[in-house]
């Protein structure tokens, strides 16, 4: 199981790299560790390596600064399972060999300001921007742009097995990224 997680994180890199190519505009950070960075971690057996989070802080140092983010990975073999959180929880459906993502933005206040969930069990996507704080948000799904639709999933199609790379972008300048697996 490890090496093939390990296989699937080089696989994940190379993907991310031919994102980088194609689309330097929404490039992920070459460091994988930041002040904000955070990564909990859902399974009964050892967080995989590439469960270390991202955090860059970018633009304005100040308000980026005030924003924290958490990053959540679930290996879904182990559901049905939820991740709570104050804003409405987050519940995943049994889905064998896969890991679902889910990153979320905290305000200076601790509140919400919005999360990005990655859902392999029918491959959705949720996007949030919870809170109108004056930031606005969006979510990278391999390198594609999506915007905030609350409620709403983004009904993602990627082959079984594939990585599956979750960004949160937001205006003041937080970056944050999780890699799951469909």
């Amino acid at each position: 199981m490890l090496k093939r997680l390990r296989g699937a994180a080089l696989a994940a890199a190379l993907v991310v790299a031919a994102v980088l190519t194609a689309a330097p505009a929404q490039a992920i950070p070459s460091s994988w560790s930041g002040p904000n960075g955070h990564c909990a971690y859902a399974a009964p057996d050892p967080a995989p390596e590439w469960c270390s989070g991202t955090s860059a802080a970018q633009g304005d140092a100040a308000t980026a600064a005030a924003y924290s983010t958490r990053v959540e990975h679930q290996d879904t073999d182990f559901c049905p399972c939820t991740l709570p959180d104050a804003w409405d929880g987050t519940y995943f459906e049994h889905d064998a060999n896969a890991w679902a993502v889910k990153i979320t933005l905290y305000a200076p206040s601790g509140q919400i300001a919005g999360k990005i969930e990655f859902h392999p069990q029918g491959e959705y996507v949720y996007v949030y921007d919870t809170l109108s704080d004056g930031v606005s948000l969006f979510a990278t799904i391999n390198g594609e742009k999506h915007l905030p639709k609350g409620g709403t999933p983004y009904d993602l199609a990627f082959d079984e097995g594939a990585n599956v790379m979750v960004s949160i972008h937001t205006s003041n300048g937080v970056f944050e990224s999780g890699l799951g697996n469909a």
